[in-house]
């Protein structure tokens, strides 16, 4: 996630938090004070909300169901924060399903408890912009090749994500469909940001750095953010045969060293986990509503399960971090009894 180089005049600070925040608006679950503390730290979320207070929050967006803003730091930033909130429709899922943010300490800091009681307390400060998909859809061939020429000048990194099809919906009947994932950029993308040793384990560390602030230094979970949020883009276009690649790649190289990561005090190892989980889920699922040529083979579902089984089982060794809340109703529900 870039950071933002300027701050801004538009801001919003409250003395106190308001007694009866206002619905939110239609769409949207709700999210409450409560559910915010209880996804961070007391003393992240004590300092969000004087971040909140103070209005260290600007440049407030909104673009569908996903939060953008910047955060003034206490010693650093302005930080980019985001967050993506639960649909009304989307039941028990967790709220919000994706979050993120710059600083070094990632994960659900001080900066992301900010945003989300922004947005609770007053969703009218959010700018209303359209998504980024139909602002590029505006521009040419040839200004949309300069665009990605510049942003891979300034993360040369994402070089590897051209080789992969892109998460768009196509026909049926496309052959573009399954056309296969270049799996070994996928673990590349991974091992560059874990920083994998020859024997598949991260060189560096995994854990929570507090002499650094932030992901022991052979970790970068935002690298790993993306991967998981591409194998997510690729569960909404229906691409399951690719979502299935992704996410199964990033669930075979991180969670077996999930107990590992002793201090994850950001949640973004486990944020990343569990977004895998949801969308191997999600794909386990769709499977019975496909035509039987458009289904995984018997070798690619063996895959897909074992991966939620493997989470399942990271889960448990770690005492319980929420990596895997959908993934054993999928298998109980949609998998064979041979399975």
């Amino acid at each position: 996630m870039p950071r933002a180089a300027t701050t801004s005049r538009r801001s919003t600070a409250r003395s106190t938090l308001p007694e009866t925040p206002p619905a939110p608006p239609a769409g949207f679950a709700p999210l409450d004070q409560s559910q915010i503390e209880a996804q961070t730290d007391p003393g992240s979320f004590d300092r969000g909300k004087s971040y909140y207070r103070t209005g260290k929050i600007f440049d407030a967006v909104r673009r569908g169901t996903t939060l953008g803003a910047r955060c003034r730091g206490s010693s650093g930033g302005p930080y980019r924060v985001e967050a993506v909130l639960a649909a009304s429709d989307q039941g028990s899922r967790a709220n919000p399903s994706a979050f993120g943010c710059d600083c070094p300490r990632g994960g659900f800091c001080k900066h992301v408890v900010a945003l989300l009681l922004t947005w609770v307390h007053l969703p009218d400060t959010f700018e209303v912009r359209p998504p980024v998909s139909e602002l590029l859809a505006a521009k040419s061939r040839e200004e949309l090749v300069a665009l990605v020429v510049l942003l891979l000048g300034e993360a040369p990194e994402l070089e590897d994500l051209i080789a992969l099809p892109m998460p768009v919906a196509l026909p049926g009947e496309c052959a573009d469909l399954d056309a296969p994932v270049d799996e070994a950029a996928i673990r590349r993308l991974v091992a560059a940001a874990v920083d994998f040793d020859d024997d598949g384990v991260g060189e560096r560390g995994w854990g929570y750095d507090a002499y650094h602030d932030g992901y022991g230094s052979g970790v970068d979970a935002e690298q790993l953010d993306r991967l998981s949020a591409l194998a997510r883009a690729y569960g909404d276009a229906g691409r399951w045969r690719h979502a299935l690649a992704v996410g199964a790649t990033l669930v075979e190289q991180i969670a077996p060293g999930f107990d590992e990561t002793l201090l994850d005090e950001g949640g973004g190892l486990a944020a990343v986990l569990a977004s895998c989980d949801r969308v191997l889920a999600e794909a386990l699922t769709a499977q019975e509503q496909l035509p039987s040529d458009r289904r995984l083979s018997p070798e690619e579902r063996e895959r897909l399960i074992t991966a939620l089984v493997d989470l399942w089982e990271a889960d448990t060794i770690a005492g319980g971090q929420g990596l895997c809340e959908e993934g054993p109703a999928a298998i109980a529900r949609h998998a064979t009894a041979e399975e």
